[in-house]
């Protein structure tokens, strides 16, 4: 079952998953992909609410973000950190989290970055650009 809000991306975990075999069912991967959904639903809530990206109740969506997208392959908090840059950098990913709320991608990018600096990860900092949460400060 296809979700209009997941874009046919190739290398996507669930074209990954079904074309190894994976250990889910079709169901299975309904309702994972629900869960998903849901986390970001709820993340583009917190933006728009004014969260900030280093906010304990953004912090703890991201969290359940990195179990989430930990059961479809190994992830390290640094890896955790450059999929948090892809969401930005890649034109599906971008549109799918504006989709949800304006300014989301970079919203995700940041969280992640505050998330994986906290996990040990040697992330970067990234300053805000004009017109997003953060303007003209670095990140935690």
């Amino acid at each position: 079952m296809k979700s209009a809000r997941w874009p046919p991306l190739p290398g996507s975990p669930f074209a990954a998953i079904r074309s190894r075999g994976a250990p889910w069912s079709e169901d299975q991967l309904v309702a994972l992909r629900a869960e998903g959904e849901a986390l970001e639903l709820e993340l583009g809530d917190l933006l728009r609410g004014g969260a900030a990206v280093d906010a304990a109740e953004v912090q703890r969506a991201i969290a359940a973000w990195a179990r989430h997208v930990g059961r479809f392959c190994p992830l390290t908090p640094e890896l955790f950190a450059g999929l948090g840059q892809h969401y930005v950098a890649h034109p599906a990913f971008r549109a799918r989290y504006e989709a949800i709320a304006p300014g989301l991608a970079v919203f995700l990018r940041d969280a992640i970055a505050v998330y994986c600096r906290r996990m040990g990860a040697l992330v970067p900092p990234i300053v805000a650009p004009a017109g997003r949460p953060g303007v003209g400060r670095s990140l935690p």
